[in-house]
């Protein structure tokens, strides 16, 4: 199931609002990649404009997600 279900689940990673645009988000992204050293998934909204900083840092976008809520 490795192909299909990664390893490790980046659940929360932030950066104040007075920090952003440093490189601080890039610099905490570099240090769970080489922590880890294996495959890593994360959730972001289409609209979140770190979703860039994630494209640099090679991750990429394999699955839609779609909802229900009644």
């Amino acid at each position: 199931m490795k192909k299909f279900v990664p390893e490790n689940f980046l659940v929360y990673i932030a950066v104040s609002e007075q920090a952003r645009g440093r490189g601080i988000g890039g610099q905490l992204i570099d240090r769970v990649q080489e922590e880890l050293n294996s495959s890593i998934c994360l959730h972001v909204e289409h609209d979140n404009p770190a979703a860039n900083l994630y494209k640099r840092k090679n991750f990429t976008n394999k699955y839609l997600e779609f909802r229900y809520e009644p």
